[in-house]
């Protein structure tokens, strides 16, 4: 469906479009109505926790424990046998009696799947049997529920946290370039940790990631679909590196101040990794990145953008990139930027064609070939992100009716159709 709404003019829907398992943040809104006194320190607000509430008492198994556990953990609480299973690389999460027909068995993962080491049979994550001697059976479920860890203490405060013997884990990485970046960091340092960053928490257009943790500072790093995404993405985030369709940023443990992580540290209080502000890490992506073959057009990056800016006089205060509950329909990727005193979003499209579409229905913007610069000033809604104001009564960008500027922005959309031969 493309959406196409007079009052609503872009795919942004208000309350809930940033919301993501495991967001950095509790909102004071929110905070308010569940806390009473102060957050549980023991995790992380916004940790994945696998919530249990039986006859034991309740039990917080993180997700990141799990994992440890190779995906599956078997063990006995209250003499109570149970596993808990979770489907690899994701939060998806389940908790059964560990029993079939008063067996009790161990399950241990086989791909996305998971064995019983005594007869043979497959399981998946949802705790029914899908192949071998006992198909058709199924685990029967402990109470259990999938949810950040302010959600369940503040409703359990007495609950107990699982804590996994196994104290890192080192995952192979399938994303080949991603590898290749695990090996040539790993000669001269040593990795703690190595497992996949989450789908869910891959940054729009990336294909895959993962998260290391080098000499106690977690990095995450990512594979883009396009040859020069990277570079994009990692132009927007401060204490980030970024070559061709790689990128890697600095993912600290401690950014905030308070349990609920809505008081941010002082940036000079914040320990990011060394290996990001050394360079160390973009020269290991600069010679990664000539052994990831890509089909994919080639485009100017929005470093380049900003340049040709700025080289003319227009000062680019901040840059964004937009996330896929912001993107308007049919947009491959977009950014957020405040050239001068206005904001705008420039958008890039699969194709001419799509763009002059998205030109003729939005107006107040400016095409340059599958590009379109919209601008996006704060007073065009009446709801935060939901309905817009009449024409007339938005202050739209005065840039607009400027030629010189017009020309720019038109004369880099020649440029990325050069550069696509």
């Amino acid at each position: 469906m493309v959406w196409n709404h007079p009052t609503h003019r872009d795919g942004r829907h208000g309350h809930g479009s940033d919301e993501f398992p495991g967001r950095v943040g509790v909102k004071k809104h929110f905070y308010d109505t569940i806390q009473l006194g102060d957050l549980d320190p023991r995790l992380q607000e916004n940790e994945i926790v696998l919530g249990i509430n039986e006859d034991f008492g309740p039990l917080a198994v993180p997700r990141v424990e799990i994992w440890k556990e190779d995906f599956v953990l078997n063990t006995t609480v209250g003499e109570v046998p149970f596993v808990a299973l979770c489907l690899p690389s994701t939060h998806t999460m389940g908790a059964y009696h560990r029993s079939v027909d008063g067996e009790v068995i161990s399950l241990s993962r086989s791909g996305d799947s998971f064995l019983d080491d005594s007869s043979g049979s497959l399981w998946n994550v949802e705790g029914r049997c899908v192949e071998g001697p006992w198909a058709g059976k199924s685990l029967p479920p402990l109470n259990f529920a999938t949810l950040e860890w302010h959600a369940w203490v503040s409703y359990h405060p007495e609950t107990e946290i699982y804590k996994s013997p196994t104290q890192q884990t080192l995952m192979e990485v399938q994303d080949p370039c991603l590898a290749k970046v695990c090996r040539l960091i790993g000669e001269n340092h040593t990795i703690e940790r190595q497992w996949p960053v989450l789908k869910a928490w891959l940054p729009e257009r990336a294909d895959s990631g993962v998260e290391v943790v080098i000499e106690s500072h977690p990095l995450r790093l990512f594979h883009f679909t396009g040859a020069r995404e990277g570079e994009d993405w990692a132009f927007c985030r401060k204490h980030s590196a970024g070559s061709g369709c790689l990128a890697a940023t600095s993912f600290p443990e401690s950014l905030y101040s308070d349990p609920a992580h809505q008081e941010r540290l002082p940036e000079d209080q914040i320990q990011w990794s060394p290996l990001i502000e050394n360079g160390e890490i973009k020269e290991v992506l600069e010679t990664v990145r000539t052994h990831c073959s890509l089909d994919h057009p080639t485009f100017p990056t929005l470093g380049e953008f900003v340049e040709r800016l700025e080289e003319a006089g227009y000062r680019v205060r901040q840059s964004r990139y937009l996330l896929s509950s912001e993107l308007t329909a049919r947009a491959e990727v977009g950014f957020s930027l405040m050239i001068g005193r206005d904001r705008w979003q420039l958008f890039r499209f699969p194709s001419r064609k799509l763009a002059a579409q998205e030109a003729k229905r939005r107006g107040h913007c400016i095409q340059a070939g599958k590009f379109l610069l919209w601008s996006d000033p704060p007073g065009m809604y009446v709801q935060w992100l939901t309905l817009t104001r009449p024409d007339h009564e938005v202050s739209w960008s005065e840039a607009l009716q400027d030629e010189a500027f017009r020309t720019l922005i038109e004369d880099f959309g020649d440029l990325a159709l050069k550069m696509q031969g």
